[in-house]
């Protein structure tokens, strides 16, 4: 069998334990297996560490106009209308908000729907 030498870790090992690497003369990576695996995944960990330093997280921060709170621009809704282009209340203000309206309209229209049977 036919032997290659890693570069890295500088053993002499058989061919079948390299990648196949077009760009080579031979066609094989000039890293073992092992060798290649181990420095995908170092690459892997000091680019996830780089890019979380690249992320200072939300920058904008908007005040709900119900409970006073800060959050970022996601927890808005979408308004073309104001000047933000953001809602005023925060998604889970604005749901409570809906919710109970949405109750009171309901009792209204019952109290009304007995008025009307009564009086018939």
């Amino acid at each position: 069998m036919n032997k290659k030498r890693c570069s890295r870790c500088r053993a002499n090992l058989d061919t079948t334990e390299f990648n196949a690497n077009k760009a080579k003369m031979d066609g094989l990576d000039n890293l073992c297996r092992v060798c290649r695996a181990e420095l995908n995944r170092e690459y892997r960990a000091d680019l996830g560490a780089y890019n979380d330093a690249l992320q200072p997280g939300p920058r904008v921060r908007y005040k709900c106009s119900a409970c006073g709170g800060l959050f970022p621009e996601s927890a808005f809704h979408h308004n073309r209308t104001s000047r933000r282009g953001r809602d005023y209340q925060c998604k889970e203000c604005r749901s409570l908000d809906r919710s109970k309206r949405y109750r009171k309209r309901r009792t209204e229209e019952q109290r009304e729907d007995r008025r009307q049977n009564e009086g018939e």
